[in-house]
């Protein structure tokens, strides 16, 4: 009974002092953009049987993960780590923050207070796993040759794609040029540092010459989730834009290429894992053709714009008088090329006084569509009364995408005018006779009046002689 409470007692005792503990380590925070960032997740005297998610790092992508196990006697004490190991690939060159972060491992809640993660320029060496150069961890007798190192198939792919084959003149097709990598992909890649150059050197290529470009302006390559064809991928997107042709000339997109840094892995593995260098891969997409259909012929063909819009109005007042202002607006919505509305055709009718529209456009880039507005507010003065229906009066025409047909947006609003006519006080004010159409074509510059004028000599001496006489007169009635 005493050996086996001692063996009890020894057991709790070994508990106590070999408590298992889990934490986060991070190995380096300053790494060549060829090289991985690295978070641990580690037990202490224990078996790591559960671990949840490692966090997402913006600018960085998950790459493999691996497991590692290590014990240590120090003075007769034993201690064993097991850890699981995932690595990060950068996207590019700068400086990434990790914000502060936790993670269940083995059921107890472990914290990691975050790093700010500084990303250089590559270096050209064989390095482990774990992001260790090996000329740093062993002294390796004899230098890996390429021939020891094997090319890993990439399950990615580089493609230009549009979401349509066939539109009319004046209707837009989105153009994507992307970078596809499986979530089931084995080999270790990561973008060139001559992504830029790389990029416009293919927009020249693939650019339609006979088109109207809305460019969705892409700053940042960031994954986002894809599936294609039940195929989960990451997807990153390189350009985007909306094109409108101008013209019934084919777009033809040609094939182009685009390198990625592909990394070959040691045929030999060592105990971290099988080491990698550097190389270089070109990926090439598939040539396309757009076809362009022209419009249905029609009066206005040339001046109409093509998309899928409806109309927003407004006006405040149904109940005007003769000689009131009264605004109205008339606004054009949906997808469709923004810039080519023009404002409505109005007759040329003396029952109202329209004035120039103010106009407001507002765009929008959302998935694959540009989509907007464009508002013309109206100023009118109603110069007789009646009732009048304003879709007699602002109509716009357009090419329905949706329906193949040209469609029409007319205003449903109807205003009540009384008062006065104004149209006698137009004439009046419009004809204002001889007299004032005489002034008007004279002009109004001041003449010097001529010297030694025969006319202006006599008419003085005979305006002298007739005051003479008159003061005679006067002068003998008196006397």
């Amino acid at each position: 009974m005493k050996r086996l409470f001692t063996t009890i007692l020894f057991f709790i005792s070994f508990k106590l002092i070999f408590a298992q503990e889990v934490a986060i380590e991070i190995t380096r925070t300053e790494i060549p953009s060829n090289e991985f960032f690295q978070i641990s997740a580690v037990v202490t005297n224990d078996r790591l049987a559960q671990c949840s998610n490692f966090p997402e790092i913006a600018g960085f992508v998950k790459s493999s993960r691996s497991t590692s196990a290590a014990t240590t006697i120090i003075n007769g004490k034993m201690t064993s780590k097991q850890s699981v190991v995932q690595s990060y690939q950068a996207s590019r060159e700068g400086t990434f923050v990790l914000k502060p972060f936790t993670m269940t491992i083995n059921g107890k809640t472990a914290n990691c207070s975050g790093a700010t993660i500084k990303v250089g320029g590559a270096q050209d060496v064989v390095y482990d796993p774990f992001g260790f150069p090996m000329s740093s961890m062993f002294s390796n007798p004899r230098a890996e040759s390429a021939s020891d190192f094997v090319d890993i198939k990439a399950d990615a792919f580089f493609a230009v794609t549009t979401d349509k084959s066939s539109v009319y003149v004046g209707e837009g097709f989105n153009m994507t040029v992307a970078f596809y990598i499986s979530d089931t992909n084995e080999a270790i890649m990561d973008f060139s540092n001559d992504i830029g150059q790389q990029l416009a050197e293919i927009l020249k290529k693939i650019k339609p010459k006979n088109c109207w470009e809305e460019n969705f302006r892409i700053n940042e390559i960031s994954p986002e989730r894809a599936i294609i064809n039940g195929k989960t991928y990451r997807q990153y997107k390189l350009y985007q834009a909306s094109y409108y042709p101008l013209n019934t000339e084919m777009v033809v997109i040609p094939s182009v290429g685009f390198k990625m840094v592909n990394f070959k892995l040691s045929r030999q593995q060592s105990i971290f894992g099988r080491s990698h260098v550097k190389d270089e891969k070109i990926f090439y997409s598939k040539a396309k053709e757009i076809n362009i259909k022209a419009l249905p012929p029609h009066p206005l063909q040339d001046q109409i714009a093509v998309g899928n819009y409806r109309l927003e109005e407004k006006i405040n007042k149904t109940q005007a008088s003769t000689g009131q202002s009264v605004n109205y607006k008339f606004e054009i919505q949906g997808e469709g090329n923004i810039h080519a509305i023009n404002k409505p055709i109005l007759p040329e009718k003396k029952n109202f006084d329209f004035y120039p529209p103010n106009v407001q456009q507002q765009l929008a880039r959302n998935q694959n569509m540009v989509m907007g507005s464009k508002m013309f507010n109206y100023m009118m003065i109603p110069n007789e009364p009646g009732a009048y229906d304003l879709g007699n009066y602002f109509q716009w025409i357009f090419f329905n995408t949706n329906k193949g047909t040209y469609d029409t947006l007319r205003s449903q609003i109807k205003i009540m005018v009384d008062g006065e006519s104004r149209m006698n006080a137009n004439i009046e004010s419009s004809d204002l006779g001889t007299f004032y159409g005489s002034i008007s074509q004279e002009d109004n510059e001041i003449r010097e009046l001529k010297k030694g004028n025969l006319g202006s000599i006599f008419v003085n001496i005979s305006m002298i002689a007739m005051a003479c006489g008159l003061a005679w007169v006067v002068f003998r009635k008196k006397a």
